[in-house]
């Protein structure tokens, strides 16, 4: 049976969040998520409708793995094109949430990799047992840690299989001098392992005890591992914190990691960058 997914669009232009924000992608957003966080900014992906847009153009759904690697490499049809005048980093797996498809992104991420295109998965982290039928096909994560004050849901324990899963697949055990050695947790390890870090959104309901529980979780995994505190973008009701409440937060997370930095969300429009 040849895989198919519900998608919601496709598209190309820069990444708006995180610690590559400004690199050029692919952004293949699939449909479906198993939250309702309250700052969601792309409420209809959250819907599995009839049809996905390919840059404006509507294709029905469920979309075929074949057909989808079509869309991408077929710019006189669908508009996307893979170019050496515009440069892909990678292609963005985005949602909703990507992982409740995974058995469809199983059989479609070998073929994009085939194209030379990396693997960027953008997920909520609260799906472990999907995460492991991927990891080992996957360049780069980009997790966020959902807050009790967003979600209406305590998913720290989630969270915490979810980066479990990451280290246990990151262990490289090497023999020198006798010794043996394990590498840290896969959040910026050579060879082509995956890069991963980890985003927190910033609204004015946030709690401190979040924060803490949040820079308590990513010690425990690893340190090392990049935390990016975005302030979220005013949505639906929603509103950023004061900037002294930010700066407390980042003074605090920087006092137990390492990689600590402030990232306001920038989406850019994709006028002009096709």
């Amino acid at each position: 049976m040849i895989p198919r997914a519900y998608l919601s669009e496709i598209f190309s232009s820069l990444q708006g969040e995180g610690i590559y924000q400004g690199v050029r992608q692919i952004f293949i957003r699939l449909a479906g998520c198993n939250l309702n966080c309250d700052y969601c900014d792309t409420p209809q992906s959250r819907i599995i409708g009839n049809g996905c847009l390919v840059m404006g153009k509507k294709i029905p759904n469920p979309v075929p793995a074949e057909d989808l690697l079509g869309l991408l490499t077929n710019s006189r049809d669908h508009l996307i094109t893979l170019s050496p005048y515009q440069p892909i980093h990678s292609v963005s797996l985005t949602g909703g949430e990507p992982l409740l498809q995974v058995n469809f992104l199983v059989k479609l991420t070998p073929a994009l990799k085939k194209l030379g295109l990396k693997i960027y998965l953008e997920t909520n982290g609260t799906l472990p047992e999907e995460l492991k039928k991927i990891v080992d096909l996957v360049d780069y994560i980009a997790m966020d840690i959902k807050l009790p004050s967003a979600t209406g849901k305590d998913l720290f324990s989630k969270h915490y299989e979810f980066l479990s899963v990451l280290r246990s697949t990151a262990k490289d055990e090497r023999i020198s001098e006798n010794r043996l050695q394990i590498a840290p947790a896969r959040h910026d390890l050579a060879g082509g392992n995956c890069k991963l870090q980890i985003k927190i959104v910033l609204t004015e309901k946030t709690l401190d005890e979040e924060i803490k529980k949040s820079i308590n979780l990513i010690k425990k995994i690893n340190p090392d591992i990049p935390l990016v505190l975005q302030p979220v973008t005013a949505i639906n009701g929603v509103y950023p914190p004061e900037r002294k409440k930010i700066i407390s937060w980042f003074t605090l997370a920087k006092g137990s990691l390492r990689d600590v930095r402030i990232i306001p969300q920038k989406h850019v429009s994709n006028a002009g960058l096709e």
